[in-house]
């Protein structure tokens, strides 16, 4: 009798001990899940279902120069003005028959864009790009898109010129396997001040930066 209900105990502990393993592993299988899902909600730029829109909590303007400096940095020397964005260029060439365009291409791996626009602002200043979801509407890497590609252009010359502004752009959200769509804007900032505004955009398949 005393056998029996040790046997019993035994086989009751043994059961529990199945089921806590069991448990620990579907707790351990929904953790995982709800992980990946947050990782590729937030990293790749959608948000979950049901959630708020992640807010974009820098502004491009703790980047970019105001239209007074853009004016001061226009008035100095050209070797003694501030350095422009570490991917930048702009240099102001003779149209000859070219009209306002955009081009972005893929750079050397998955999240690096190279832009190559050719502007019509009439004016100096400053241009830099955004980068967008295209669906959702938030902004995309701005330290690495606004900071990188801000660039001063200066006055344009006589004559019918146009502004070439070539740039690279790299894109944290995402990975190499993931595409999403984006709008990419390249921005003016009047060096004589008055409003920002878009000088060309446009939008494409994109997938991000994987490290």
């Amino acid at each position: 009798m005393a056998d029996d209900r040790r046997g019993r105990r035994r086989a009751c502990c043994i059961w529990a001990a199945v089921g806590c393993v069991a448990l620990a592993g579907l707790l351990a299988a929904w953790g995982y899940v709800a992980w990946s899902a947050g990782v590729w909600a937030h990293g790749w730029g959608y948000d979950p279902p049901g959630a708020e829109r992640r807010p974009d909590t820098r502004d491009p303007d703790e980047f970019l120069p105001t239209s007074q400096q853009i004016a001061e940095s226009l008035a100095l020397p050209p070797a003694e003005r501030p350095e422009s964005g570490s991917e930048s260029r702009v240099e102001w060439v003779a149209a000859g028959g070219r009209v306002p365009s955009i081009d972005v291409r893929d750079g050397i791996q998955g999240g690096i864009h190279i832009v190559d626009a050719w502007l019509d602002p009439g004016e100096a200043g400053c241009v830099w790009v955004e980068v967008r979801h295209a669906e959702l509407g938030h902004r995309l890497s701005v330290s690495k898109t606004v900071a990188r590609t801000q660039c001063v252009a200066p006055h344009p010359p006589d004559g019918d010129h146009l502004l070439h502004f070539v740039t690279e752009a790299m894109v944290d959200e995402g990975n190499w396997d993931y595409t999403y769509p984006a709008r990419f804007e390249v921005r003016f900032r009047p060096a004589a001040g008055g409003p920002d505004r878009t000088l060309i955009e446009l939008e494409r398949e994109i997938n991000g930066w994987q490290r």
